[in-house]
């Protein structure tokens, strides 16, 4: 590993490890923490867009229901920004 990249981790909160084993796997353990992250931030990401795609075409399937302030579907239309 370069010295650069060593020096960016100490940035990051890496502690000094006087064995490059324990530096090795304090490393791959962050890795896999931030990939476990990124994959769960993915998948909140698709149901978000799942759920506000189901709410617009309920929402163009039944606009004659969602045109007053207390109707059924007017909280569904603010949800989305419509």
């Amino acid at each position: 590993m370069s010295n650069d990249f060593i020096e960016f981790l100490r940035e990051m909160g890496m502690p000094d490890f006087a064995e490059d084993e324990a530096r090795e796997f304090w490393i791959k353990h962050h890795f896999i923490a931030i990939r476990s992250l990124q994959d769960y931030t993915k998948r909140l990401r698709l149901e978000t867009e799942r759920l506000a795609n189901a709410i617009e075409q309920t929402l163009a399937e039944n606009a004659h229901l969602a045109d007053g302030e207390k109707c059924t579907l007017w909280r569904l239309k603010q949800a989305i920004g419509m």
